[in-house]
This record gives C-alpha cells, sequence and structure tokens, in this order.
C-alpha cells in the first residue's frame, strides 16, 4: 500500500462525496458540530485539544453566538486540526 497514489484517490472520491452531501446537511452537521465543541469548550475545556483552544482564544469574551461562529472559523481555517482529544472522552463527561 506504501505506493499507492492516495492523492489520485482522494481527487476521485472528492466529486462524489461533493455530490452525496448537500450543502444544507453539511450546514446542519457543521452547525450541529459547532455547537457542540463551544459547549465542550466552556463546560469540559480539558477536552479540547490544546492547538484549538488556542485558536478560539479566550472564550470568556464570546457570546455563546459568537463563541460557536469563532469556532466554526477555526475549524474551517484547518481541518487538519482536531478539535477533540478522543482519548480522554468518557460517557461520565457527557452525563455530569
Amino acid at each position: 500500500m506504501e505506493a499507492y497514489d492516495w492523492s489520485s484517490l482522494r481527487d476521485q472520491v472528492r466529486p462524489i462525496r461533493e455530490n452525496t452531501v448537500t450543502a444544507r446537511s453539511r450546514a446542519t452537521y457543521q452547525n450541529s458540530y459547532c455547537r457542540f465543541l463551544a459547549w465542550v469548550l466552556k463546560n469540559k475545556a480539558h477536552l479540547i485539544a490544546p492547538q484549538f483552544s488556542g485558536c478560539v482564544g479566550d472564550v470568556e469574551v464570546y457570546s455563546p453566538q459568537q463563541l460557536r461562529a469563532r469556532v466554526k472559523e477555526v475549524a474551517n481555517q484547518d481541518p487538519r486540526i482536531a478539535p477533540l482529544v478522543f482519548d480522554t472522552l468518557a460517557a461520565e463527561d457527557f452525563v455530569t
């Protein structure tokens, strides 16, 4: 698999994905995702990757709407930055 042309595969898959995920679906997902991340930033900041958190800045200066907009902006800037530290997620984080 080392010699496989991953770039070519991504180029082939991209138009297929763009045709199957409508703009409305993408917007709905992104809105929910950003609301969730904004909640995590405010309530469970230890679950947020430091690089993502650093890009968002001080969450206390934002209204809830501004924080969601800032999260969306940061998430769209560099999709390679993972916002959550998935290894630290536990069921207890969502019931406490």
